[in-house]
């Protein structure tokens, strides 16, 4: 299917954001052309001519990392043009707090979940495609103690490839719990590693949904997979481009046609009771996933 990436409060307010976009562009001093904008060499990224025009028509909406720039290159004032898309996207831009740079030590390329809704305890498996931005022997997952079941003392969350877990520390006042794998080997600059993490759920009566946001536009892929008990006939629905605020009304109504966002698909699992689904270059901050009906 095709994506359409969401969302704005209104067309109006997100026309005016994108008037005020190349307002500032065109009375800057001197004035800039597109390429300016999208293809500065200090730029956080590039942008291409036919995305940014878009967005300056109101026809797309732009990412905060793009109108911080456009603020920053233009020198429009301080918070002008954030304001604008606040209002026209319903969020609140809230800037990082000043530390020093944080480089991550991997970066996802590709993830896959898998859930498996038939045994009497269902486990959800995620395969992370891994690629080390340095040298490194290790990686760390997060993971909440209330969403999965304990065993001999522990949470059961179990490395199945890739490596081992050696090393468990509660996150202070928090019931989330970090996770050190150990790899196995040391994995060098620019090399893959695939690391596969089993969760064991409490039991089969979950949230009937699985969702994921990343924080990276890095993820070039995420696969969703779920096995569900033998005769059942779930009604499936996909989503994508949901706020978090949005998950809430969307999971006790899916399949309702009242409001057309965030954009969803009804799907169907095959003969034997699997869904598979696959999101492209999800769009970070928003989330995507499947809802499922008995």
């Amino acid at each position: 299917m095709t994506e359409t990436v969401r969302k704005y409060t209104s067309l109006t307010a997100l026309v005016a954001l994108g008037e005020a976009l190349r307002q500032a562009r065109t009375e800057a001093d001197p004035p800039l052309r597109l390429t300016d904008i999208g293809e500065d060499l200090e730029a956080p990224r590039t942008w291409s001519h036919s995305h940014l025009s878009k967005i300056e028509r109101g026809k797309e909406v732009p990412s905060i990392e793009l109108v911080l720039w456009y603020e920053q290159r233009t020198k429009a004032p301080a918070r002008s043009l954030v304001t604008l898309w606040e209002q026209a996207t319903g969020q609140v831009y809230a800037p990082p707090a000043h530390r020093a740079p944080d480089v991550s030590s991997w970066a996802i390329d590709r993830l896959e979940m898998t859930l498996d809704l038939r045994p009497d305890q269902p486990t959800l498996t995620h395969t992370r495609d891994l690629i080390a931005q340095t040298r490194s022997d290790a990686y760390s997952i997060l993971y909440d103690t209330k969403e999965v079941s304990s065993a001999n003392g522990e949470s059961d969350v179990a490395a199945v490839l890739g490596g081992t877990i050696v090393e468990r520390t509660r996150v202070e006042n928090t019931t989330v719990e970090r996770a050190r794998i150990d790899l196995g080997r040391v994995v060098e600059k620019g090399e893959w590693h695939r690391v596969a993490v089993e969760h064991r759920l409490p039991s089969r009566d979950i949230a009937p949904y699985l969702d994921f946001s990343l924080r990276s536009s890095a993820v070039r892929e995420v696969q969703m997979v779920v096995f569900f008990p033998a005769g059942s006939t779930p009604r499936l629905l996909r989503f994508t481009h949901a706020y978090a605020a949005d998950l809430p009304a969307l999971i006790a109504d899916p399949f309702s046609v009242e409001n057309p966002e965030p954009a969803r698909e009804v799907i169907a699992p095959d003969a034997y009771g699997v869904a598979m689904t696959r999101f492209l270059f999800p769009v970070p901050g928003f989330h995507h996933g499947l809802i499922w009906q008995w």
